[in-house]
């Protein structure tokens, strides 16, 4: 009895400690050349629509302006916009992490925030609450704009019945959005959680992030990406792949999900490294086309963990190991390689590892040009004495 009931909470235990995961709190010192945008009308009190008030402050970005939203949480009820003639260069949204919270209260699949074009640019610690009525949280719309370079840290997108961060198809107008990072981010019950389709959406990074109670976590296709220490739970599919290059998964944990990696290409190899997969519902990785390489991975659940549709492709395999089942394909392939393990040793990953940050620090203290060392930034005065002080 006393064994069952340690059992029991055991469990519990775990999935308490999963279910209370959730961004960190960030608390920033606000430099003087961020706009806030309680300066703008907006109360973030849960109660007042805040779309005007921070609209307002959006129509304000420009190159290297930042916009800032302390913590609270603001209502919206209609998209956030920001386009122009030109790409923006160096744009910053900045939030508290899981103290800032935008909550769409608008009519039935809308979109929350939508960027006309940016580069070198990054959003950082806020949660998007789509209360299962908005269809998409971030919408990449980048109106004949190429996107790169763009980081995202500390986002956390929730409840949205299409995708929480939609890259725009480039069919629509030629253009695609490349070198995008993805870091301590929570994707959850989204359709996608992310969803990028197009030729030349290039160099996805995804790290420290998690996926959870998504229909597809991660939805690529016509891409590459590097997932790697990310942590996947209960999707009915980890991560759909359909990749024009090279694509990773490493350092992983996918549990109680329906599939952890479904790829297909003819021409661009996979690899997987270090995971841990369990309880999978239908298979661990299905897979056919082009090389596939696994190793130094663990697998537990009650069927072959790799579903092969084509027995010609090339399986290259090392160090793997199968609990609850004692093979590793469902069928053997005509071309399979297997590599000895040598003296490398993987990380030894459980379950129950956790990636995602649960504190953060930041700075204590701001040395600010423009309000300690009389800085103009105007484009006219000669800031370089001030600079040097700030330095």
């Amino acid at each position: 009895m006393k064994k069952y009931f340690l059992i029991l909470a055991t469990l519990f235990l775990g999935a308490s400690l999963f279910a209370s995961q959730s961004l960190p709190s960030l608390n920033w010192k606000p430099g003087s050349d961020w706009l806030n945008v309680k300066d703008f009308g907006a109360k973030g009190d849960g109660k007042t629509d805040d779309t005007a008030a921070l609209q307002k402050a959006f129509d304000k970005l420009g190159n290297y302006v930042t916009v800032y939203l302390p913590a609270g949480r603001y209502i919206i009820s209609k998209t956030l916009e920001w386009k122009g003639s030109k790409r923006l260069l160096g744009v910053s949204v900045i939030g508290h992490g899981k103290d800032t919270v935008i909550e769409w209260k608008g009519e039935k699949d809308g979109k929350m925030i939508m960027d006309g074009g940016i580069t070198l640019s990054r959003f950082v610690g806020f949660a998007l609450e789509g209360n299962n009525q908005a269809a998409i949280g971030i919408y990449h719309h980048n109106h004949k704009h190429f996107e790169t370079n763009i980081r995202n840290r500390f986002i956390a997108v929730r409840n949205l019945r299409d995708t929480g961060i939609c890259l725009e198809k480039n069919s629509i107008d030629g253009l695609s959005t490349a070198e995008i990072t993805f870091e301590n981010c929570i994707f959850e019950n989204c359709g996608k959680g992310i969803s990028f389709v197009s030729f030349n959406d290039y160099n996805y990074s995804f790290e420290g992030c998690l996926f959870r109670n998504n229909k597809y976590g991660i939805f690529g296709e016509h891409c590459n990406f590097y997932v790697r220490e990310c942590n996947f739970e209960s999707n009915e599919v980890d991560i759909h792949s359909r990749p024009e290059h090279m694509s990773s998964v490493r350092r992983s944990v996918s549990v109680g999900s329906g599939v952890f990696l479904d790829y297909s290409n003819s021409v661009s190899p996979m690899t997987v490294e270090n995971c841990y997969v369990a309880d999978w519902k239908k298979n661990a990785i299905i897979t056919s086309g082009a090389p596939l390489t696994v190793f130094d991975c663990t697998f537990k659940g009650k069927n072959a963990p790799v579903e092969m549709k084509n027995r010609h492709q090339s399986i290259i395999i090392s160090g793997n190991k199968v609990v609850g089942n004692g093979q590793l394909l469902s069928q053997k392939p005509l071309k399979l390689s297997v590599i000895p393990t040598g003296k490398r040793k993987p990380l030894n990953l459980t379950p129950d590892i956790n990636f995602l940050k649960k504190t953060v620090k930041v700075p204590t203290k701001l040395f600010d040009a423009v309000k300690d060392f009389g800085a103009k930034g105007n484009g006219k005065n000669d800031d370089t004495a001030a600079i040097r002080k700030t330095i």
